[in-house]
C-alpha cells in the first residue's frame, strides 16, 4: 500500500496462464482465485484457511499529506 510497487495483475482460468507461463521470461506469482463471481466481494484468506481482516485499500494518489 505504500504506491511504489508494481506489478502487472491480470485474471484467467489456469490453463490460461500455465499457457502464457510458457511463453514469457516473467515470473508469474498466483495470488488468489474467483469463487463465486456473482458475490463480488474480497476476502483474504490465509494457508490455513483462515480469514484475514485488513483495512489498507492501497494507494491514495490523490490524498493530501
Amino acid at each position: 500500500s505504500g504506491g511504489e510497487d508494481y506489478q502487472l495483475l491480470f485474471t484467467g482460468t489456469k490453463n490460461k496462464i500455465n499457457k502464457i507461463q510458457k511463453h514469457t521470461s516473467s515470473k508469474l506469482t498466483i495470488i488468489g482465485q474467483i469463487t463465486n463471481p456473482s458475490d463480488p466481494k474480497i476476502s483474504l484468506i490465509d494457508n490455513a484457511n483462515n480469514k484475514i481482516k485488513f483495512s489498507q485499500k492501497g494507494w491514495d494518489h490523490f490524498k493530501e499529506s
